[in-house]
């Protein structure tokens, strides 16, 4: 498979400008978010200049299987973009601590208490589960989300089973 991307240090001195991308389209000149290099099928390419969000300063790219998309996160802000275009599918915000790649070709981004199922067409739902703690145990099997959850009560406090099903 030819090369889609390449992770930049800096913004470039010199070339083309790049394409400034945040969520609801708004321009932002003055930044420096995370900086990628798209390689299209026809040979061109161009540097996009990803807006973070709050989270940390954690910038990761992941591919999904089977599809041309990738997921941009630039400090827990997400991106669906195609490298063929300069727009987003999708922009989202999410707050997240692991990241599980399905045999479908979902990624999950699951934090203490919530989970972000983001597919491969942009589209990506979210579920909150309530507890105060992390999950304990948490493994995924055939799609599902086994794990123990904490839910702290007047009388008592416990730890219960918790699935989550992420087809």
């Amino acid at each position: 498979m030819n090369k889609r991307y390449e992770i930049l240090e800096m913004l470039p001195s010199y070339g083309p400008m790049y394409i400034p991308i945040a969520e609801n389209n708004q321009a932002f000149y003055s930044d420096e978010g995370f900086v990628v290099r798209f390689y299209r099928l026809d040979g061109t390419n161009w540097i996009g200049n990803f807006k973070g969000g709050s989270q940390n300063n954690s910038n990761e790219i992941y591919e999904f299987k089977n599809s041309p998309n990738l997921l941009i996160i630039s400090c827990g802000c997400c991106y669906v973009i195609n490298p063929e275009s300069i727009k987003p599918v999708s922009v989202f915000n999410a707050w997240y601590s692991k990241v599980f790649e399905t045999k479908k070709g979902r990624i999950i981004l699951q934090d203490v208490g919530d989970f972000f199922v983001v597919y491969s067409d942009g589209n990506y739902k979210y579920t909150e589960i309530y507890t105060s703690e992390d999950l304990t145990n948490l493994k995924l099997v055939n799609n599902i989300f086994q794990s123990l959850a904490f839910y702290p009560r007047q009388d008592a406090d416990d730890w219960i089973d918790f699935t989550f099903n992420v087809s």
